[in-house]
């Protein structure tokens, strides 16, 4: 969940509490994908930043 007023992303995962992210907090991302991504990049790309 994006929260833009506070700029901070409330993640979600199984068996545990939710953590609110913000600043330079690293994303979680699938296994998989070779992504690192910070919640101010998100923000960055929502704004047209990037």
């Amino acid at each position: 969940m994006i929260d833009p007023s506070e700029r901070c992303i409330l993640v979600y995962q199984p068996n545990s509490l939710p953590d609110l992210l913000a600043g330079q907090d690293i994303l979680p991302v699938l296994e998989d994908l070779n992504l690192t991504l910070s919640v101010n990049e998100v923000f960055a790309w929502l704004q047209g930043k990037v």
